[in-house]
Parts: C-alpha cells; sequence; structure tokens
C-alpha cells in the first residue's frame, strides 16, 4: 500500500479530495464528509456499497460498519452516535 495515498483517502492531508455532490469529497475510492460534531467538524472517510451499507473510518482510530437496505444518504446520527463512544474531536 502507498502510505501518502492511504494518508490522502483518509483525509489525513491537506488535499481534500475531488469535490464531489452534496458536499461529499471522493479520494482514492472513499467518499468523505465534514459532520459537525458538538464542538468540531469531524473528516469521515467512508466506503459505500449497495443499499448503503458502509464502513466508516473517524479521525480517532473508530471503524464502524452501517449494515442498512434504506439508501439513506445521511449518516450524521449514526456518526454522532459513535463518536459519543470515542470522540474526534480536541
Amino acid at each position: 500500500l502507498n502510505r501518502r495515498k492511504i494518508r490522502e483517502a483518509l483525509g489525513r492531508t491537506e488535499w481534500e479530495g475531488y469535490r464531489a455532490f452534496s458536499g461529499l469529497r471522493y479520494s482514492h475510492s472513499f467518499w468523505s464528509r465534514n459532520v459537525r460534531m458538538g464542538g468540531c467538524n469531524v473528516h469521515v472517510a467512508y466506503m459505500e456499497g449497495l443499499g448503503d451499507n458502509r464502513i466508516l473510518i473517524f479521525p480517532s482510530g473508530v471503524i464502524s460498519f452501517q449494515f442498512t437496505d434504506e439508501f439513506d444518504k445521511k449518516f450524521e446520527r449514526f456518526a454522532r452516535a459513535v463518536e459519543r463512544v470515542r470522540t474526534s474531536c480536541p
């Protein structure tokens, strides 16, 4: 694996990825979105499959799996629940 590209895909560099739609970014097969969490914005990188099944990767190091068949593009509520377990905010 290429360390630089992995860091880019997870939002750990200054390059934010390609602008997509609705505030989304795309980088090396990962989507990303900034989600407002209480006192800060958290950059959440994720992979998404059919039915909106997702693997979300948080700056805190938490990796979560969301399995659904609802075709719901909004995952902010789920991300906030994960952040309550281990926060990414400084």
